[in-house]
């Protein structure tokens, strides 16, 4: 919801509520993500000791934010008897989630702005289209009675048409037949053509680009790449997505609404010193799994990159994997003692073939646990 806000409006607002110990939460606080809507910009400019004002947003003299000035309820609700009032929170219970895109930026801007006149273009250009197809799926026939009085058929150019009977016919339905007095006749005028796949195309990759996307993400077509182009388009858009998580959400949101929990856990007398918080986001799709792992091997052997930062990039958490890898050992080994099943599992004891690595030293595990040393030590 947190993201989704961002991307939509630019910005959100995460608040702190501290609920009394009555309330029965084993964690005395409630976190509300509430729109960006709720700060009252009509509070702006100086203010009194020295305090101004951006925007619904307070700061001091030494340019600290202090308050944000927030309704209690949506100014779009339509309550009855509602009065929009806000009053200020102060800064510590509210973390305000924007991407800051210039030095001494207050608030954020929708992340679609750059495409707006496009998207409205786009769309200006369907209905264009959908028109012009109705139109053409409105084409009457018309009867004409070129051997009537009058002399044979006439053209009116302009004007409107009328039936047999006299009734003027402005409007035309898909299927129509008209039947013409004698002598009269109509044509049509012959539009320019505007169909053109092309544009479409090229102002959908504009959209894409201006808001980090690739072509083929934002309109699911992928008739037009192959392996190395679509990998290319996908690690850039990654590594978009990686600088939002990891200079905006997590940072600005998460880490914060985190300090919150632990500050009201040890309000309310819970252990938590020595507590630690890693973000684990969710995990990144390979695009050829055989290739990006047997990479991450060699990174990991190599010392370039740890087993426990490239278990979080798969979006898995290392301390729960680990568990998860030990509990199997010991249920296989219990296997293997009790019904001879023999899986192998562990990459450390044997190569991809199936050999022993050469600095692996003599097994040993399957000894007895009990087994006492020979005399020789």
């Amino acid at each position: 919801m947190i993201c989704r806000a961002l991307i939509q409006d630019g910005e959100v607002l995460i608040r702190r509520i501290p609920v009394p110990s009555s309330a029965g939460l084993a964690i005395p606080l409630q976190i509300k993500v509430i729109e960006a809507d709720h700060l009252d910009t009509l509070v702006d400019g100086p203010m009194a000791d020295g305090h101004y004002a951006v925007q619904g947003v307070e700061f001091d003299a030494a340019h600290r934010r202090v308050a944000y000035h927030l309704f209690d309820v949506h100014p779009g609700s339509r309550r009855p008897g509602l009065r929009l009032r806000s009053r200020a929170v102060p800064a510590a219970y509210v973390a305000h989630v924007f991407r800051a895109e210039r030095p001494g930026q207050v608030r954020g801007t929708t992340w679609l702005a750059p495409v707006m006149m496009r998207l409205q273009d786009l769309h200006d250009f369907e209905d264009a289209q959908l028109l012009r197809q109705k139109i053409a799926a409105c084409f009457s026939a018309f009867m004409v009675d070129a051997d009537g009085p009058g002399g044979g058929p006439s053209t009116i150019v302009a004007g409107a048409v009328s039936d047999d009977a006299g009734q003027m016919v402005e409007s035309f339905e898909p299927g129509m037949i008209v039947s013409l007095p004698a002598g009269r006749d109509i044509r049509f005028g012959s539009p320019p053509q505007v169909t053109d796949p092309a544009f479409v195309a090229e102002a959908l990759r504009a959209i894409a680009a201006g808001v980090g996307l690739t072509y083929e993400a934002l309109t699911g077509n992928l008739g037009g790449v192959n392996f190395s182009s679509g990998r290319m388009g996908w690690i850039e858009m990654e590594r978009g997505i990686d600088e939002s998580r990891w200079t905006t959400l997590i940072p600005q949101g998460f880490e914060t609404a985190a300090q919150w929990i632990l500050d009201a856990a040890q309000l309310a007398g819970l252990p938590v010193t020595g507590v630690a918080i890693d973000w684990t986001p969710p995990r990144r799709i390979m695009i050829d799994p055989a290739k990006e792992t047997a990479a991450d091997r060699d990174a990991i052997r190599s010392g370039l990159a740890s087993w426990s930062g490239t278990v979080r990039e798969r979006g898995f958490d290392p301390a729960k994997l680990m568990d998860e890898l030990v509990g199997d050992m010991k249920l296989l080994k219990a296997a293997h003692k009790s019904a001879g099943l023999t899986l192998d599992i562990d990459g450390s004891r044997l190569s991809r073939a199936g050999t022993a690595h050469a600095a692996t030293a003599p097994d040993e595990a399957e000894a007895p646990d009990n087994k006492e040393p020979d005399s020789n030590g």
